[in-house]
């Protein structure tokens, strides 16, 4: 029986530092509020030059509330942000 506990503790342990390390290689490179198809066509734009880019969602809290806007963020691997950076700085879009 103390077998099967310590094994589900070192299962759990390892999903939660693979999680925490996902999270820490991704930096926040620009956010879009209400007008979100500006963070998808950034994305896509880093894509297209070879960045490793993800759109994510900013979590408020505040999901269904009336009044409230969307917030998208654009994440760049850490590995890829000075380049990114360049990139964005040429980007003419929407």
């Amino acid at each position: 029986m103390y077998i099967f506990f310590a094994i589900f503790l070192c299962i759990i342990s390892i999903s939660l530092w693979l999680t925490i390390k996902m999270e820490t290689d991704w930096k926040v490179i620009y956010q879009a509020t209400g007008r979100t198809e500006k963070a998808h066509s950034r994305c896509a734009y880093l894509k297209s030059r070879g960045i490793r880019c993800r759109v994510s969602p900013l979590n408020t809290g505040y999901k269904n509330t009336p009044g409230t806007m969307d917030t998208l963020r654009v994440l760049v691997h850490k590995k890829d942000l000075h380049k990114a950076h360049q990139v964005l700085a040429n980007y003419k879009g929407i």
